[in-house]
């Protein structure tokens, strides 16, 4: 009979529970100055619960926070884009198995790079 469910970075579970009646979802409200530019981007978390998922991860600004060095921090985000490209194709092809239609086939030709 859980009531609360804390969790972070878990992007699956707002895809999976977001239109679940039973559910809402909510993050800490967050001040983002300088964004679009990573190295001059500034977070101030404002500690204000508000609804709805969060629209992005600011874990990689938690991390300058922190003062985790800068070549860590790159490498993160390089494992962090590798990951999303993964898990992007990953359902590709769960949406071929269920329907392989000419543009779903397309598609999946787009993401496998040319051995050639």
């Amino acid at each position: 009979c859980c009531r609360t469910l804390f969790s972070t970075h878990y992007h699956s579970l707002v895809e999976e529970f977001s239109h679940d009646p039973n559910i809402r979802l909510g993050h800490m409200s967050c001040m983002v100055e300088n964004e679009g530019d990573p190295a001059e981007e500034t977070i101030t978390f404002l500690y204000k619960f508000a609804k709805g998922a969060c629209p992005k991860s600011y874990g990689f600004n938690v991390a300058r926070l922190a003062n985790i060095p800068d070549e860590v921090v790159k490498l993160a985000k390089e494992k962090a884009k590798e990951f999303e490209f993964d898990v992007e194709r990953k359902k590709l092809f769960r949406s071929l198995w269920n329907d392989d239609s000419v543009e779903n086939i397309k598609k999946t030709q787009q993401l496998i790079p040319d051995e050639a």
